[in-house]
């Protein structure tokens, strides 16, 4: 994993002779606005480092390539590429990144992302299952999108075998404790929008559901 704790660009390496360049940042940078306020890998505790492109000196469309080392796929039966990217601001641009197998003969464009995504570090897991076998280098294009708010981050990039896809997160109803007198029945209802008073006496009665709606049935007898 390289997580640029080092203080510099680690494995990665600037481009000689593209636009502007990535460059390696703690706790901020010189734009309130956007970019990250800290690093991914040590977080909200500060001091960590990951690695940026400052945006306010560019020019509209320029780019910034940062390269890493070449990584050998023969081990792998699904390489995967991870790494966490901040993207925020009202003037982000594009996030690429690029693979190549032939030393940078040619470049393929394998991920793309553009344009402000919250002010909050996401994880990127690309799939590579087409390149097992080979050594591949790998690049990331970040550019301008025409303003100062355009700063994009990087941290935590990593190879290997793809792991399980991440489960989506489920949301965990709140217990419905209700007290009801004697003869109730079977109550369904939505947690915390009890629109019938917490039970249902005489007979069974419904409440309508929007979906996805967190729910829970007591039982009564």
């Amino acid at each position: 994993v390289e997580d640029f704790e080092t203080g510099d660009l680690g494995a990665f390496s600037n481009l000689i002779g593209d636009d502007f360049d990535w460059t390696a940042d703690a706790d901020g940078t010189t734009s309130s606005g956007t970019g990250p306020s800290y690093d991914h890998t040590i977080g909200s505790a500060g001091g960590g480092y990951y690695v940026y492109i400052e945006t306010s000196p560019t020019n509209p469309g320029d780019e910034a390539v940062l390269y890493g080392v070449c990584f050998d796929t023969t081990s792998l039966t699904s390489p995967e590429l991870r790494f966490w990217h901040h993207m925020y601001g009202s003037n982000i641009g594009t996030l690429d990144v690029d693979i190549t197998i032939d030393d940078g003969g040619t470049w393929t464009n394998v991920w793309t992302l553009s344009g402000d995504q919250g002010d909050v570090w996401t994880l990127a897991a690309v799939d590579l299952g087409a390149y097992a076998g080979d050594t591949i280098g790998v690049r990331f294009v970040g550019s301008d999108g025409g303003g100062f708010f355009g700063d994009i981050a990087l941290d935590d990039i990593s190879f290997g075998e793809a792991g399980p896809a991440t489960p989506t997160p489920t949301q965990t109803a709140t217990p419905c404790v209700v007290t009801c007198p004697g003869g109730a029945d079977v109550e369904l209802e939505a947690c915390d929008n009890d629109e019938n008073g917490g039970c249902l006496l005489a007979t069974p009665a419904f409440e309508t559901l929007n979906p996805g709606t967190p729910f829970c049935g007591t039982l009564y007898s």
